[in-house]
């Protein structure tokens, strides 16, 4: 009897196995594209394959450290310490799936309040039945799990009884999505039932201009700079920032580390078609000779030029 019972377990385990073969090597991907899951309302978006390596490399580098300390910027130093510390703080959540493509975007849910959504592409992982079932046993004992239904998908909520907040994931097909506001999860599923961005075609211009050849990729979008601007300061500049929102749509920019000392971005704008700013002007003002280089002095920091046939016209 025992025999049986123990050959009837091998062959169930056996079953199991090649089951698990199956979904993960052969069965049919539903997957989808991890900016469908980000709310409309995101003010920036980071974009990398290697989330735990990138922010190592620039958290330890001479120019952050440079900018922590320098005087110009010690009215946003408070800003910088804090996404410091955020970035080590989430690390966790980067470390329990690995180096694979993350989403990281910023969301302004309440006034003067903002917090980061992270969308991790799990690919074929997301096929195990196990990883979704045993991720609140990965917690530890310092946290109370619960579970919830929101839009018929399942949100599984970690309460750190230390720190007294809340960790909220939901996996939708191949992508894990968390965060410490439960708005903004909420906010995602919506998104899988009808993207915003990902279906926009001004981003979609911008994401196909961008270079790839960085740390990561950055995305800007200027619908809602305002509201985040209000998270830092009482005394943003009303009509400049009027006037940047009601002209530019996205930035894109691939962000990259040089020697430690220099971060370069490189990438594209795209300007509302009906702008009557200057950069309606200068988008299709076509190139000129520069010859600033044989004048300027070697400190020059900052170098703009305005090139016109006639100041009347150009006004």
């Amino acid at each position: 009897m025992k025999k049986k019972i123990l050959g009837i377990l091998i062959i169930a385990f056996v079953g199991f196995l090649a089951y698990q073969a199956y979904i993960f090597t052969l069965a049919n991907q539903d997957n989808i594209k991890p900016i469908y899951l980000i709310p409309s309302d995101a003010v920036f978006i980071l974009d990398t394959e290697r989330p735990i390596d990138t922010w190592d490399e620039i958290s330890a580098s001479n120019i952050w450290k440079h900018l922590q300390k320098n005087s110009y910027f010690k009215d946003i130093s408070k800003s910088l310490n804090t996404l410091d510390k955020v970035i080590k703080e989430q690390k966790s959540i980067l470390d329990f799936v690995g180096e694979r493509d993350v989403l990281i975007s910023a969301h302004v849910y309440k006034p003067k309040k903002y917090d980061f959504l992270y969308v991790i592409d799990l690919e074929k992982l997301s096929k195990l039945n196990f990883l979704k079932s045993s991720i609140a046993n990965l917690a530890g004992e310092g946290f109370k799990i619960t579970n919830r239904v929101y839009q018929n998908q399942e949100i599984t909520e970690l309460y750190d009884k230390t720190k007294r907040e809340t960790l909220h994931i939901a996996f939708i097909k191949n992508q894990l999505i968390a965060s410490y506001t439960h708005v903004l999860v909420e906010n995602s599923i919506n998104q899988y039932q009808k993207p915003v961005i990902g279906r926009d075609v001004n981003f979609v211009e911008i994401t196909k201009e961008t270079p790839e050849d960085g740390f990561f990729k950055l995305f800007f979008q200027y619908k809602y700079l305002d509201k985040y601007l209000s998270c830092f300061t009482d005394k943003t500049n009303t009509k400049v920032i009027e006037n940047i929102q009601n002209s530019l749509y996205y930035s894109g920019f691939d962000v990259s580390l040089i020697e430690g000392a220099i971060i370069q971005a490189d990438g594209y704008t795209n300007v509302k078609e009906n702008s009557e700013s200057y950069l309606t002007a200068i988008q299709k003002s076509g190139k000129g000779k520069r010859t600033i280089a044989s004048i300027a002095p070697k400190n020059t920091a900052l170098y703009l030029s305005f090139a016109f046939d006639s100041f009347d016209t150009f006004h």
